[in-house]
């Protein structure tokens, strides 16, 4: 178990994600990457950029090819990021609305 503080992707933390997140990461030999929350929202406005919305949660898997990237540590070949945002409970990421407003002005 991972210590972690007080966040807005509280979302991502919970009991079955986290365990189905662990045994992905074992049978890929994958690794994980902790972001923080400016990472994730710095990532959830560039996916709005282009036109994609994310909440915090959802950008967490961008943040972290993010930082890999930065940090000479990409993976090579492919690389698969799921995005997870959905439904209308989510929380607003008011980065993310206005540059998906940018992007795509009506």
């Amino acid at each position: 178990k991972v210590a972690a503080g007080p966040t807005a992707a509280a979302g991502i933390g919970s009991l079955v994600s986290g365990y189905r997140g662990v045994l992905a990461l074992r049978e890929t030999d994958g690794r994980a990457v902790g972001v923080s929350d400016a990472e994730m929202h710095e990532a959830a406005a560039a996916l709005g950029r282009r036109g994609l919305w994310q909440e915090i949660c959802g950008a967490a898997a961008p943040a972290a090819l993010r930082r890999l990237v930065s940090e000479g540590g990409a993976p090579g070949g492919d690389v698969v990021l799921i995005l997870t945002s959905a439904g209308p409970d989510l929380v607003d990421d008011e980065a993310a609305i206005a540059a998906v407003r940018a992007a795509r002005p009506d």
